[in-house]
């Protein structure tokens, strides 16, 4: 169903019904913060390298979708399973409610999911730095836990280590968020969220008046990745 012309946006270059740099404001101010493991091995200065896309959810929320790229993926460094290999990446999706606060646009985190994180609510297991969900990698195989985890990594019975002892990552923080087109991975009020995990976006209406710049293009190389692609089967994306 079509937007109503009041809610459309003049610099939606993707069509999604979010002014674009409106989107890139919410995914850093929700961006995870990625508590690595103190055995990492695989990780190259500046990664993960990060690309996002956002999706509206109906008229007060926003699905940020974060796809964090890795040159190597070390392999289970706490096992004899090894399986360790080029090209790795970690998906982590962050639901987020648009509220407005004594005249001020708002946004929280309301919902975290990806790969073994499950669904994690706000206020009662999503773990909060500020307004970023933490989320715990796995030594070498970048796998995401909710909390410090050490055991079998799915049903492979393989031993897999998140202390979260390592270093610690805000997306983005130590490379560029690179912002995705929502077309090519389509796939909640704010209630008692504490106001120390919301983000002030400055812009009212929410609503910028000039265009943000350029969306990644297909090619990784700009990130460091020679010769690899958004919907390269080097890192397991899929193409829509």
């Amino acid at each position: 169903m079509a937007l109503p012309d009041e809610l459309k946006c003049d610099f939606d270059q993707d069509g999604n019904g979010l002014d674009d740099a409106i989107e890139r404001q919410i995914a850093a101010c929700v961006a995870p913060l990625i508590l690595f493991d103190s055995g990492e091995n695989a990780r190259l200065p500046g990664e993960p390298r990060t690309l996002f896309t956002a999706e509206r959810v109906g008229l007060d929320s926003v699905l940020i979708t974060y796809i964090g790229l890795f040159a190597y993926d070390g392999g289970y460094v706490f096992s004899a399973c090894g399986n360790d290999h080029p090209g790795d990446f970690m998906v982590v999706r962050v639901k987020v409610a648009i509220g407005r606060q004594l005249g001020t646009w708002t946004a929280a985190p309301v919902e975290v999911s990806g790969g073994d994180l499950g669904t994690l609510v706000a206020g009662q297991d999503i773990q909060l730095n500020g307004s970023h969900a933490v989320v715990y990698a796995s030594a070498g195989k970048h796998h995401q836990y909710a909390e410090p985890y050490q055991g079998p990594a799915g049903n492979y019975g393989c031993n897999d280590r998140a202390y979260g002892d390592g270093d610690a990552v805000v997306l983005g923080s130590d490379s560029p968020l690179s912002h995705v087109s929502s077309t090519a991975f389509l796939t909640a009020t704010l209630g008692a969220t504490a106001a120390s995990n919301l983000c002030l976006l400055a812009t009212d209406p929410l609503e910028l008046d000039a265009p943000a710049d350029g969306f990644q293009e297909e090619s990784l190389a700009s990130l460091g990745y020679s010769g690899h692609g958004l919907f390269d089967s080097f890192y397991g994306l899929e193409s829509p």
